[in-house]
């Protein structure tokens, strides 16, 4: 059930960032993921690339039936001043998902094309899995 309420848009919906945002919005809230550059664009990785997450401080965790638009807005604001603090060439993405207990997970994750070395990354970061946007699937760590 989504917790989208239109008096809450700071701005106004022919925005094509606050559109973008809504979108990406309602996937959570249906229980789909994302990943988005910071400009909120998905990739169609034709190589193969994993995104490993734990590339910032923080992987924000919200209950998803808790999770409300300026909330979400909030923290992908945040993510995208992160990833656009760093180096030009630094290839990150923001990825959401919601677990099967409801939690809605977004965080900033760095492409990498080795998958032994997306593997060993995730590990040292102590990811339970990384994303192959090759196969569209996770491959658990844990």
């Amino acid at each position: 059930m989504s917790n989208f309420n239109s008096s809450e848009m700071e701005t106004n919906i022919n925005d094509r960032h606050t559109h973008n945002m809504l979108k990406l919005y309602l996937s959570v809230q249906d229980g789909r993921g994302f990943s988005v550059n910071s400009e909120l664009y998905g990739y169609s990785w034709l190589d193969k690339a994993y995104a490993v997450g734990g590339a910032s401080d923080s992987c924000e965790r919200v209950y998803n039936d808790d999770l409300s638009f300026n909330k979400f807005k909030y923290i992908m604001d945040l993510k995208i001043k992160f990833m656009e603090s760093q180096p030009e060439d630094t290839m990150q993405v923001i990825g959401a998902w919601v677990n099967g207990e409801g939690d809605a997970f977004i965080e900033v994750s760095d492409i990498v094309f080795d998958r032994g070395q997306a593997i060993a990354l995730g590990k040292e970061r102590g990811e339970e899995a990384i994303w192959d946007f090759k196969n569209n699937c996770e491959i658990k760590l844990t």
